[in-house]
Order: C-alpha cells, then sequence, then structure tokens
C-alpha cells in the first residue's frame, strides 16, 4: 500500500482527541522499538562473540588481536545491555539512545575493520549497518542523527586509504543503500502508524458502538414517551426531508403521521416564508424564530421553530420541535388591543420604581415615546409637589392595599403638567403594580373655569350696565341684579319671589303667564333666543321703552329664564333726532347727485365717422368718476374720463372743478399733455391738502385722419380693439396721477382708429366688479365680450357690458364707480377738388397718404403710387395740359379704401392701351400696368352724369 493512499485515522483533526491518540501512535511506536532491543542486541552478541574467534584465526596477526579483542567487548557489551534492559520496565527516555548505542557498536567494529585492513570491500559491513539503521529505528530525528554519523565517520576513514576508485564505487553504494535505508523508515514507519491508529480506532469505535446501541435503545424509548407526551411537534428531517414526526405535530397542521413522513418540510411552511425558511435550514439557523405554517386545509398559522443538529449512523440529521403559536398570539392581539385601543393610560410597573410596559395613551397624553419613558424612574414624571404623596400611595401598595381615585399631577414633553387619576393594585408574588391612569385635566381646568365664571358672572351681574332679571317656569323672579334695580326702581328683595309682570303695563302684565305656560306646553319658541323692544313700567307707574333678549337654561326638574333689558329711553330720543337728520342729509346728497349727473354731457358729439357711448354708475349716491365730450371744431373731438380717489362729497366737488380746468384748459388749443400738465400745477395743492389724487385719461380724435391722440395721468384703463387684426391695441398709462408730485411731465401718444374699431375707455370699477364668491370679472372676462360685440354699435356694445356686469354681479353692491366711455369708427368718405395741373399732383397724392397711413405704411406706399399714375393720366390724357380741375372722393373701408376720380376731359378707351413692352425703349401702357398690379379692383368709366371716372379699391389684405 502507498503511503499516500493508507488509511487514515477516521478523526477529525480538531478534535480534542486527536493529540491524545497521536501520543498513544508514538508510544506504541516507541514501545516495537524497545521491545526489538533485547533480539536485537543479543543476535549481535553471539555474531560479535563469533567474529571474536574467527578474527583471531583468519586476521594477519598485526591487527587480529585488536580486532578480536574488540570484537568480543562489543559482544559483551551487547549481552550486558540485554540483560539491563529486561530488569527495567519500558521507558521512551531510554528506548532511542540505547538503540544508538548498539548500533554505535556495529558501526565502530566495520569503521575500525575498514581503517586496520585498509580494505575498502570492508564498506559492505557498513551497508549492512546502514541498511539496519532504517529498519531499527523508527524516529526520524534518531534515524536521520545515526545515519548521518555512520557516513560522516565512514568518511573520515576513506579519505586516509588510497583507493579513490574504490572510494567513489562504494561512496555511491553506501549514499544509494542510506537513500534505500530512508524509503525504508518512512514506509516501515508509515505503516506501524496506520496500524496502530487502526487498532486504536477499532477498540474505540468497539467500544462507543456497544454503548451507543446501549444507550440509542434508552434514548429511542425515551425520546417516544417523550414526544407523544409533549404538546409540541417534533420533526426529524434530513435534507429536508422528514424522517419521524410525533402525534403533536400531525395535529398541529392537520395531518397523519404517515402523510407527513417522506415529504419535503417546506410543504407545511407558508408560500410567503419558503425563502426565509431555506435560508435558516441552509444555514443550520438553531435560535428559535417564527414563521407561518400550512395546515391541510389550507390555513396559514404562526409557529415557533427550534432546530438542532444531531449525527446518527453517520448521517448529519436535524431535530425540529414546533410550537403552534395560534392561541398565543391570539391572546396577544387580545391584550394588544385592548392595551392599545384603551383611551385610558394602562401600565405595569415594578416596586423598583421603573414603568415596565406602557400603553400608546402615554403617548398621546404626555408627548413621549416609550423608551423615554421606560428608561426613567417614574417619580421623575411626577410634580415636585405631589411625589410625597405618590410615594406614600405606592407604600401601601406595597401592603396589599388597593389605589383608588388617587390624583396627582404629571409633567408631559413640552414642559406642561396634566392632571391623572389613578386606579391600581399590586402583584405582590412578581413585584409589579397594574394601574390605570385618566387624563382628568380638562376637567380640572373645567371646574376651575366653572368657579372662575360663576366669581365673573357675579361680579358681571353686580356692574353689568343692563339689566339681568331670572325667573322660573311660573314666572317667579329668581335673581334682579343692581342695573335692573336701578331701571325699574325697585330693590332686589322688593321684587325676589314676586311674578315678573308686576314690571310689565297692560297688556303684557295680563297675558304673560299665558305666554310662560304656553311654552312650557309646546316648547317652541316665540320670543326666546330673539331681541325685540317691549315696553316696561318703573315703580312710580312710569311707562317707559326696553331692550329685551330672552333665553332659557333647562336644568333637572326645573325650567329657567333670563331676561337681559335695557332702557332705551334715551336711544328713542336720539334715533328719532338721527332719522330727522338723516331725511335732512338725504336730501342734500340727492341735490349733489342731481347736480353731478347734470354736469354729465346731456347729448353726445357727432363726429363725422364716429360713433360715441357713454355711461357712470355710481358705487354710492356720489361719483368719484366723471367723464366729458369737448367739440374742439367740427373734426375734431376731446373725450376725457377720470377717476378720483375717493367716493362721496370731497370726491364729487374735486369732480366739478377737475372738469371745469379741463374745459377752460382744452379751449386754450393746448397740446394734450400740456393740458394735464397744467391740470396738475392747479389742483396740487388742493389734492394734497385733502390726501386725494387724481387719475385722467385725455383723447383727442380728428376725423379726418383717424388719428388718436391720449395721455394718461395714471389711468391704465383703456383698450383698442383693432377690428382687421382681430386683436386688442395696448393703451398704457403715461404718466403718474394728478396730484403726486407738482412738476410731473405727461407724454402723448398716436393711434390710428380704422373703420370697424373700437376704443374702450373705463374705470377699475368695471374690472374690479365682483360677484357673491368674491370673484372679480377681470379683464379677461372684459376682453371676451368686447371681442363677441365688436359688430355691434357703440350704443350696443355699451349696454352689453352693462347687462355683463349686472348678470355678473348678482346684485352684489360693488365697491366701486363704473364710468364707461365706448368710442367706434365707422367707415367714412371726404371729398376734394384740385387743378388738373402737375402742381396739385403732390398736393393730392398726399392728401391720399395721409388717410392711407391708418392702414400701413406699405398700403400707403402702393396706394399713392397708383393714384399718382391716375392723376397724370388724367392731366396728361383727359386734359393734355388744358386747365380743368380732378374731383376726388375718398371712402375709408374696415379692409381698405376705395377712391373715385373724376374729369371733364378727353375720353379714352381704357382698352385699347397696349400692354407694355419692358424690353422696347419706347414708353406707353407701364402707367396702367402700375394701377392694375396695385389696385384690387380698377374701373374706368367715360361720359358718365359726372364726368370720366376712374374708380379704384384696394383691400389691406389684398382682398
Amino acid at each position: 500500500m502507498e503511503a499516500g493512499n493508507s488509511p487514515r485515522f477516521p478523526m477529525d483533526i480538531d478534535d480534542p482527541s486527536t493529540n491524545e491518540v497521536d501520543q498513544a501512535v508514538r508510544r506504541a511506536l516507541n514501545l516495537t522499538v524497545w521491545n526489538s532491543i533485547r533480539p536485537v542486541a543479543f543476535a549481535l552478541a553471539i555474531l560479535y562473540g563469533l567474529f571474536a574467534i574467527g578474527h583471531i584465526f583468519l586476521l594477519p596477526p598485526d591487527i587480529n588481536t585488536l580486532m578480536a579483542s574488540l570484537a568480543g567487548g562489543t559482544a559483551i557489551l551487547l549481552f550486558l545491555l540485554v540483560v539491563f534492559i529486561r530488569r527495567i520496565p519500558f521507558s521512551e527516555r531510554l528506548t532511542y539512545p540505547l538503540a544508538f548505542v548498539i548500533l554505535a557498536l556495529a558501526s565502530l567494529n566495520s569503521l575500525l575493520h575498514l581503517f586496520l585492513t585498509g580494505d575498502i570491500l570492508q564498506t559492505t559491513n557498513l551497508i549492512l549497518v546502514v541498511f539496519g539503521i532504517g529498519y531499527f529505528i523508527l524516529s526520524t530525528p534518531w534515524f536521520l542523527i545515526t545515519l548521518l554519523t555512520t557516513l560522516f565517520s565512514w568518511g573520515i576513514f576513506v579519505t586516509q586509504l588510497d583507493h579513490p576508485a574504490h572510494v567513489m564505487h562504494f561512496g555511491i553504494a553506501l549514499f544509494s543503500a542510506a537513500l534505500v535505508s530512508f524509503i525504508f523508515h518512512l514506509v516501515r514507519k508509515r505503516s506501524l502508524q496506520e496500524n496502530e491508529r487502526l487498532r486504536l480506532y477499532t477498540e474505540s469505535q468497539r467500544g462507543e458502538v456497544e454503548q451507543a446501541l446501549q444507550l440509542s435503545e434508552q434514548s429511542q424509548a425515551r425520546f417516544k414517551s417523550l414526544s407523544e407526551a409533549t404538546f409540541e411537534g417534533i420533526v426529524i428531517h434530513e435534507k429536508g426531508t422528514v424522517l419521524d414526526v410525533n402525534d403533536a405535530c400531525a395535529h398541529i397542521f392537520g395531518y397523519l403521521p404517515a402523510e407527513i413522513v417522506g415529504r419535503n418540510v417546506l410543504e407545511f411552511v407558508s408560500q410567503d416564508d419558503r425563502e426565509r425558511a431555506t435560508n435558516y435550514l441552509l444555514q443550520g439557523f438553531e435560535e428559535p424564530y417564527e414563521i407561518k405554517g400550512l395546515r391541510k386545509d389550507g390555513l396559514s398559522i404562526p409557529i415557533q421553530i427550534t432546530a438542532r443538529k444531531i449525527v446518527h449512523q453517520s448521517k448529519e440529521m436535524r431535530v425540529v420541535v414546533i410550537r403552534d403559536l395560534t392561541e398565543i398570539k391570539a391572546a396577544e392581539e387580545s391584550r394588544d388591543r385592548f392595551f392599545n385601543l384603551s383611551i385610558d393610560m394602562l401600565c405595569i410597573a415594578g416596586f423598583d420604581g421603573y414603568f415596565k410596559h406602557i400603553s400608546p395613551a402615554f403617548e398621546r397624553i404626555l408627548g413621549y415615546v416609550d423608551q423615554e419613558i421606560l428608561a426613567h424612574p417614574f417619580i421623575e414624571f411626577v410634580h415636585q409637589d405631589d411625589r410625597e404623596a405618590t410615594q406614600e400611595q405606592i407604600r401601601l401598595l406595597a401592603t396589599g392595599s388597593d389605589l383608588f381615585a388617587f390624583e396627582n399631577r404629571f409633567q408631559t414633553k413640552d414642559g406642561s403638567y396634566k392632571w391623572i387619576l389613578w386606579n391600581a393594585t399590586a402583584f405582590m408574588e412578581a413585584g409589579l403594580i397594574y394601574a390605570i391612569g385618566r387624563d382628568i385635566t380638562k376637567q380640572k381646568d373645567d371646574l376651575l373655569a366653572l368657579q372662575e365664571r360663576e366669581e365673573r358672572l357675579h361680579a358681571i351681574l353686580n356692574t353689568a350696565v343692563d339689566g339681568i332679571i331670572t325667573i322660573d317656569e311660573r314666572g317667579i323672579i329668581q335673581s334682579f341684579n343692581p342695573a335692573a334695580a336701578a331701571i325699574f326702581g325697585y330693590q332686589e328683595d322688593d321684587v325676589i319671589g314676586e311674578n315678573v309682570h308686576i314690571l310689565m303695563p297692560e297688556p303684557y302684565h295680563s297675558a304673560h303667564d299665558g305666554y310662560v305656560s304656553g311654552y312650557m306646553a309646546t316648547r317652541e319658541p316665540k320670543i326666546i333666543g330673539k331681541g325685540r323692544e317691549v315696553q316696561g313700567i318703573r315703580k312710580n307707574g312710569e311707562i317707559f321703552p326696553l331692550a329685551l333678549a330672552v333665553s332659557n337654561v333647562e336644568l333637572p326638574g326645573r325650567t329657567l329664564f333670563t331676561g337681559i333689558v335695557r332702557d332705551i329711553t334715551e336711544r328713542k330720543r336720539a334715533e328719532e333726532a338721527l332719522d330727522v337728520a338723516r331725511e335732512r342729509l338725504q336730501k342734500e346728497i340727492d341735490l349733489a347727485a342731481h347736480i353731478q349727473t347734470s354736469i354729465l354731457p346731456r347729448e353726445l358729439p357727432e363726429l363725422q365717422g364716429f360713433e360715441f357711448a357713454a355711461r357712470t354708475l355710481p358705487a354710492r349716491y356720489l361719483s368719484g368718476d366723471f367723464y366729458d365730450f369737448i367739440a374742439l371744431d367740427q373734426d375734431t373731438c376731446q373725450i376725457v374720463v377720470g377717476d378720483i380717489a375717493g367716493k362721496g362729497v370731497p370726491a364729487a366737488l374735486m369732480t366739478l372743478s377737475t372738469k371745469t380746468l379741463i374745459k377752460n384748459e382744452s379751449t386754450l388749443l393746448r397740446s394734450v399733455p400740456g393740458i394735464l400738465e397744467e391740470i396738475n400745477k392747479h389742483q396740487y395743492q388742493d389734492l394734497s391738502r385733502a390726501e386725494l389724487f387724481v387719475t385722467l385719461i385725455l383723447v383727442r380724435i380728428n376725423n379726418q385722419v383717424g388719428e388718436f391722440w391720449y395721455a394718461s395721468a395714471g389711468h391704465g384703463e383703456a383698450l383698442l380693439w383693432r377690428n382687421l387684426e382681430n386683436e386688442f391695441a395696448e393703451i398704457p398709462a403715461t404718466g403718474l396721477p394728478i396730484g403726486i408730485f407738482d412738476d410731473e411731465r405727461y407724454q402723448s401718444e398716436k393711434l390710428a382708429m380704422r373703420p370697424g374699431d373700437i376704443a374702450i375707455i373705463y374705470s377699475d370699477g368695471v374690472t374690479d366688479a365682483v360677484n357673491p364668491d368674491q370673484e372679480h370679472f377681470g379683464i379677461d372676462r372684459f376682453e371676451a365680450l368686447i371681442r363677441d360685440c365688436s359688430t355691434l354699435p357703440a350704443d350696443d356694445v355699451l349696454d352689453n357690458i352693462l347687462e355683463s356686469l349686472d348678470d355678473f354681479s348678482l346684485g352684489v353692491e360693488q365697491e366701486d364707480d363704473i364710468t364707461i366711455v365706448v368710442v367706434k369708427a365707422l367707415p367714412r368718405e371726404a371729398s376734394f377738388e384740385w387743378p388738373a395741373t402737375l402742381e396739385s399732383l403732390d398736393r393730392i397724392t398726399a392728401k391720399i397718404r395721409e388717410q392711407a397711413d391708418i392702414y400701413s405704411n406699405d398700403f400707403a406706399y402702393e396706394l399713392e403710387l397708383a393714384c399718382s399714375e391716375v392723376v397724370t393720366n388724367i392731366i396728361e390724357h383727359a386734359y393734355k395740359q388744358k386747365p380743368g380741375n380732378i374731383r376726388l372722393k375718398i371712402n375709408l373701408l374696415p379692409d381698405g379704401m376705395q377712391l373715385d376720380f373724376f374729369d371733364d376731359g378727353e375720353a379714352f378707351d381704357i382698352s385699347q392701351i397696349p400692354e407694355p413692352d419692358y424690353d422696347s425703349p419706347q414708353e406707353g401702357g407701364y402707367g396702367l400696368s402700375i394701377i392694375q398690379q396695385v389696385a384690387d379692383e380698377l374701373v374706368y368709366e367715360p361720359h358718365t352724369d359726372r364726368g370720366n371716372h376712374w374708380l379704384l379699391v384696394k383691400y389691406i389684405r389684398g382682398g
């Protein structure tokens, strides 16, 4: 058998018994060597005795005596060694030194023989000794010491011999013998070790098996009886396969034992927990853990698993103890549900002064989390003034007494204190206190508040200005405060116990008892909870007006009524005087409103090509808004809309002065911004003193060219609807309101109004109008309204705006005045006449361009070019430089312009005008071609009743 494949002792190297086995093996090897010393020494003693005799007769005379003596001495020593070993017990300490001595004697004889004879052949004796070393010595260190000593000694001796070739030859032979001896030593030692190990193991196993069999029979019997007697399930499995179960386990899962054996344990684990159970199974987890088990009926049940590894018949198995937690969990849930849902503070405390378990109500009431309370003695949470009483109650609990209705104050997390009412009992065997605490802070506060209210009520009753009288359901007076005594002229003792109708004149005096009995019968209140005015009668018989409020209080078995009365004699006199003053003031306000309305324009201006609509609606009787139209000439109209920052009479007066100033400045033909600057200069002082300011927008419209000049003093509310573009243009403010700075400068801006365009100038009362939900009318809703009615006349546009505001507000009284001015540009025409001369050409085209500029620069340029060709044709071809006139009518349309030219010159056939030849240098037909390219419509009518007629139409969008 090879050393590498030799059987090993079947024992883990980390087993604590391994060292003992190694020592036993080593001792057995040493004993083997010890037992070999005597026969080896005895055999060598006989051999060397024979050598001694042989040396005398066979060796040369010069060495025979020495060699014989040496061999004889060696034989004697070896024989003595045999006798010595026989008389002493086995000794590991002496084993290898004695073996070394035997081999040393043998080696010495061979080396001296070699040296004395000088014959290298004597090395063969030493080779035999080397072989003997490998067989005889079983300790590797001693083997190497002996072997190396022998070889070293041989080397010393042969160096003195004169046989180099033989030395080399026998040196190799001796080295080979040493190598073979080493291998033989290892093989023999390993073989003896393994044999000894196997012997020891066999003996050990035999005893263990016998003992295990005996114990197994006993343990199986005990386990069987114990497993069947226990209420906990027991499973034995190997790598997940069930080998055996007890009846309790089968009962837990609803199976018979035979139905479980042979199946995988994971089949009895809920699907949700199988992965975790598998991990525990692979890890060999032995600590108790909880998972969900799966019963035969499919129901999941909570179970606790405890596993332990065992080895049986060289197989690793696990014994699993299963505990059904269903009833425990149900009990815990029931306990926790009661514990957690209780509005009271449930707790378990120890006599060591610490809480052991507390309910969630502690955190809700005191604000601490559980660990903050459990980590400190509970007395630390008790108010300093209540600690001594609390400790006294704990001492009483320790004597076996129960605690009922004990109150103390506990500190909350925010530092305040709450009153807690405690009931407690002690469980002396466990050293625990079971207690229930209820937060009675509100009751304490309510009681204190009630006491304070009673004191306050008493003080109120005695100091109240109003009389307070309490009666019962029969009308008998129960209380009568000092104020009531002062009002009626009675003392409290005069009326307590009397019927309250003594304080009432007829017919109330006789009817009052019927009122009270009627209420008690029907419980339908008529005056209870309502204030009203009645009459009372003083002790001296004077009848006077009273304000009365009655309330009732339902008490167990009775009803009380409380009346609060106030003498309103002086108030009645004041109201009468106030009514007179209010009537006089209303007449004055009506007169002021009439005057303010009368200064508004009675008639709207008539401006050819424009139509107007305007309205002012005051939020109160008098308005702070105003508007005005001022005709500067037959072609120019000025519009002003203003808003005074205020209401009532001051705003109305400021309205009058502002309108007057504007009209005066406008008659001086000042510029639009110049008018605002003059008004600001004149009114700055008055406005500053009155802490008012004025917003104004001033618009000047010229119907000849459609110019719209405006300047706005902080009045940003204006819109310009561009009909052709279907969008709004901005009309922003160009300066601050009047009255802010005395040297404010204003700028003006120019816009052009084309037919179909609408300008709406309004005050902020329009967009700030609110509905019952306090939602503002807003600019978006206002713009959408204008867009929808932009095709209507100005009056209808204004009516639509006012109707929409009325529908939106739903009768809600507005906080701001509303002023709206609508200006709509209409299609318009203008007629002109000029001499038919080339000098008039520039004036005619300039007038056309002036009218066309309101559409766009490109539009005006193209139209001017076409018209210049028409005028040139009339001058050169109709009149042929002869005197005559050109008559022009211009029509401004929503989407373009129409121009009618009339002349009294010679007519011509427009169809005969040749097409222009752009490659030929000769003139002809170019003018007509230009007109046709620019105009959208071109008609030439000769010899009409107004002369030759050129009709030219151009649309802004090429229509």
